[in-house]
């Protein structure tokens, strides 16, 4: 059975690498750098490393330790979600999207798959024994996210000293951005791994269903600061007139109320993830969280019409 399976994963892996490569040179190709570095080279990366590892366990695979069958599947998850984002980054910004995304995507959805139906015990086994692993995976992934949103929320208000974000300042913004999405990367995968090393207990805890619909927020309200707000980041000034650039007016509000549900996201999932024992119900932890997050946004929305009044007693 795992002579199949493997051998099935690395000839797509192979496959993959080939497709990377097409895909540098096509023109339709976004370009999209993460780090400087093009998005579809980690991809050609992401895909010669499975193949390598697959070819490096075969000849030995009974000898294999469950660890090094664990670091797989994780890779193996790691680029299913990469992949995903990959996908959603040409749908955004290419001119037409390259036909050969799509195949690459579906591979590497399909290689975790190939790697579970090959594991020699159940995958909950796995993720409970390493569940201390997993969850130092987990809090890189917050440190990275938590970091990221805090360091930026900072910088945007020592950039906004002038009333005005620079290029240089918005690419600054930018590159902490792609931190963020490492960090929910990262987080995605861990969280899925915590939770199917015991899925019926965290289904009943309120503390895991009011985080994860935390950070599902954190994901809608990051697709559009990333997609949408960024792009459009070194317009934001507060030194034209509402009446005459109403649009920048909504994007410097937005772009605020966005900041705010981020940081109070971040911080609200740090804290339920860190408090061992939490007597309060689903609604209750909503409700604060709530509660809260109306506090933040109305605190964004006041600093904007303050630095607003200070950009107009300037000029």
């Amino acid at each position: 059975m795992f002579d199949l399976a493997y051998i099935i994963s690395l000839c797509l892996s192979i496959f993959a690498v080939v497709i990377s490569y097409k895909i540098r040179h096509d023109k339709n190709y976004s370009r999209v750098k993460l780090f400087g570095i093009s998005v579809v080279n980690y991809a050609l990366i992401y895909f010669a490393l499975i193949a390598i590892s697959i070819l490096a366990i075969l000849p030995f695979y009974t000898l294999v330790s469950d660890l090094i069958i664990f670091e797989l599947l994780l890779l193996s998850i790691f680029g299913a979600v990469v992949s995903i984002g990959l996908l959603i980054i040409e749908i955004r910004y290419a001119k037409c999207i390259p036909r050969l995304i799509i195949p690459l995507t579906v591979i590497a959805l399909i290689l975790p798959v190939l790697i579970i139906t090959d594991l020699k015990v159940p995958i909950e086994s796995i993720f409970q024994k390493y569940f201390n692993l997993i969850v130092i995976i987990h809090l890189f992934g917050f440190a990275l996210g938590l970091g990221g949103a805090t360091y930026s929320d900072i910088l945007l208000m020592k950039f906004l000293k002038d009333f005005k974000i620079s290029p240089k300042e918005a690419n600054v913004i930018n590159t902490l951005s792609q931190t963020i999405w490492i960090g929910v990367a990262v987080l995605t995968i861990s969280g899925v791994a915590i939770f199917l090393s015991d899925a019926e207990a965290y289904m009943s805890s309120a503390k895991f269903l009011s985080k994860m619909t935390i950070f599902l927020i954190l994901v809608i309200n990051g697709l559009l600061l990333h997609l949408y707000m960024l792009p459009r980041v070194k317009h934001i000034s507060f030194e034209h007139d509402k009446k005459e650039y109403p649009e920048l007016t909504r994007l410097r509000k937005g772009a605020f109320l966005m900041g705010a549900v981020s940081l109070v996201s971040w911080y609200a999932a740090f804290v339920l993830g860190g408090l061992r024992d939490l007597d309060y119900s689903y609604q209750q932890i909503m409700s604060i969280y709530g509660v809260t997050l109306l506090i933040a946004i109305i605190g964004s929305l006041i600093s904007d019409s303050l630095l607003v009044i200070k950009a107009k007693k300037k000029s």
